[in-house]
């Protein structure tokens, strides 16, 4: 059941979640064994009966169909043949080399099969307005970001691509392809900042959302389900170059009813914020330096630490120095906040920028409430967290969560995965970082490809704009996805390129077995997205 967000118009002193104690004390709720294998309906329908639907064409259908697009625009009489063909793009990074930046643990699976699969299921089913589909795949190097990106953005671009799906939603990917090449961009498992919206002139989508309506709602749904205190004291961590995103957000977060009261009156909230990070700390190639260096880090073994001395020996001066800098700036910044009273920590910035901050709280034995939004996620944000600080970790967030029914759309889109025959089975387990994956993979192809179906040929990046801008769905887990515009003449705006339509109120549980990190548990029901946040243009 979905409720709509509404404003409550007097101040009340609500202690700050006082629930913990109580929430975190769910368990994970059943053993290995206990809980449904998601590959093992789809093994067996990788050989049915005969007479037997084929489980990738119907696992598309009704996919497709649940997102409102035309079944007619599915196969048919003409099929499409090699020389009849669109492109659709992939662009992220090379999960394979996760580990040359210190994120071994993350177990997720590179989400291009499952797209050439699907693509595939409707090539084989005859294709759509008569095309056929090929995914050309393009993956970043983590370890040198820039340079694998503009190879990427200069060869997909050559390529042609009807439209690009973007994992994890690579800025310079987006300032490129949808900026410079106008190629229609979806963002997966994605945010982008809201500066980029403006420049994108409405050909950028993104799952999650943009930052100022992420942030916004963060504080809004917290507000109004009253896990976070009106009387309660934020601290704003903010990321490198977001300074004029934040401030959009933050400035609609703290207005009401188009500025005639503000959060300050109606809710008391206090806001003390710090100066933004430094751009040169939310470099990815530093991650694996400060790991090795031991940064920020209270556990360490004396093993540990003796390996970590020895690491930083064998370093040049400047890269040493930079360590320093990158700990001394956090320590500082967690004293700031703890000695200003802040109680709690809002973020725009970067999972590991976040989780840099809690370690440096767990160092002065500093516990604020960490409220976030699926700009950071927790998939990032909480591996090697420490544990102690994940237990008032609070996200609010469009997701799937551990405990919800797996409805059967998400077992048809494993079902559908484990046709390919271009990896091993997919065999994670429900609500793993590695099955949330999936599954959102699966319901923005289920978009795309409705939205399609909608066009008349030819299919053209434009028409393909539009099409997506006729989008409501509502995904058998309980969210919703919206892309539409309120108005026909309306200016695109953060809500309208931001998919998440309904928000919850989610808790962490690091004693949760499913992820290296823990998983993420449901503390409410699903609440709309504030009213003056769907309102909201990118020009602030």
């Amino acid at each position: 059941m979905s409720h709509t967000s509404r404003r409550r118009r007097s101040p009340r002193s609500v202690v700050l979640a006082a629930c913990v104690a109580a929430v975190l004390t769910v368990s994970c709720g059943g053993s290995v064994a206990d809980a449904p294998d998601p590959a093992a309906g789809a093994e067996a329908a990788q050989t049915p009966a005969v007479g037997a639907p084929d489980p990738a064409a119907l696992r598309v259908r009704t996919g497709v169909s649940a997102a409102g697009g035309d079944l007619n625009a599915l196969g048919g009489a003409d099929r499409c043949t090699a020389d009849n063909t669109s492109v659709v793009g992939y662009v992220g990074p090379d999960l394979a080399k996760l580990d040359a930046i210190g994120l071994e643990t993350l177990v997720i699976e590179e989400p291009s099969i499952v797209i050439d699969t699907y693509l595939q299921a409707i090539n084989d089913s005859g294709g759509l307005h008569g095309r056929c589909f090929i995914t050309a795949v393009h993956q970043w190097d983590p370890a040198d970001p820039v340079g694998s990106v503009e190879r990427i953005c200069a060869d997909l671009s050559a390529q042609t691509p009807l439209f690009t799906i973007n994992f994890l939603g690579d800025v310079a990917a987006i300032e490129c392809l949808t900026l410079d090449d106008t190629v229609p961009t979806l963002g997966l498992y994605a945010s982008a900042p809201s500066e980029l919206l403006v420049l994108a002139d409405g050909r950028l989508f993104v799952d999650d959302g943009i930052h100022a309506y992420l942030l916004e709602n963060s504080l809004e749904v917290t507000l109004q389900t009253q896990y976070l205190s009106p009387d309660a004291h934020l601290g704003f961590l903010r990321g490198a170059g977001s300074a004029i995103d934040d401030q959009i957000a933050v400035t609609r977060a703290l207005m009401a009813d188009g500025g005639l009261f503000s959060l300050i009156d109606e809710y008391g909230i206090d806001v003390n914020s710090v100066a933004p990070i430094p751009p040169a700390f939310s470099d990815l190639r530093t991650l694996m330096p400060a790991r090795q260096a031991g940064l920020l880090r209270a556990d360490l073994t004396e093993a540990q630490r003796a390996a970590a001395e020895q690491y930083l020996a064998g370093l040049a001066d400047d890269e040493v120095e930079l360590l320093q800098r990158i700990e001394t700036f956090y320590l500082e910044a967690a004293m700031d906040y703890r000695d200003a009273g802040v109680q709690v920590i809002v973020s725009t910035a970067p999972w590991y920028e976040l989780r840099r901050l809690m370690r440096a709280a767990e160092l002065i034995d500093w516990q604020p409430w960490w409220l976030t939004s699926d700009i950071q996620g927790a998939t990032l944000t909480l591996t090697d967290a420490p544990a102690e600080q994940a237990r008032k970790f609070l996200l609010v967030s469009a997701r799937r969560a551990a405990g919800d029914e797996v409805p059967h759309s998400d077992r048809g889109c494993a079902a559908l995965r484990n046709t390919s025959q271009a990896a091993p089975a997919f065999s994670h387990r429900h609500h793993t970082d590695a099955w949330s994956v999936l599954t959102a993979t699966c319901d923005l192809l289920d978009i795309a490809v409705a939205a399609m179906s909608r066009m008349s040929p030819p299919l053209t990046g434009e028409s393909f704009v539009a099409a997506m801008r006729q989008t409501s769905h509502e995904f058998a887990f309980g969210g919703r996805a919206t892309y539409s515009l309120e108005a026909p003449d309306s200016d695109v705006d953060a809500a309208a390129s931001s998919g998440a339509d309904r928000f919850r109120v989610l808790e962490a549980d690091p004693e949760c077995i499913l992820d290296e990190w823990g998983c993420m548990r449901a503390l409410t029901d699903w609440l709309a997205p504030v009213a003056d946040a769907k309102d909201v243009d990118a020009d602030g």
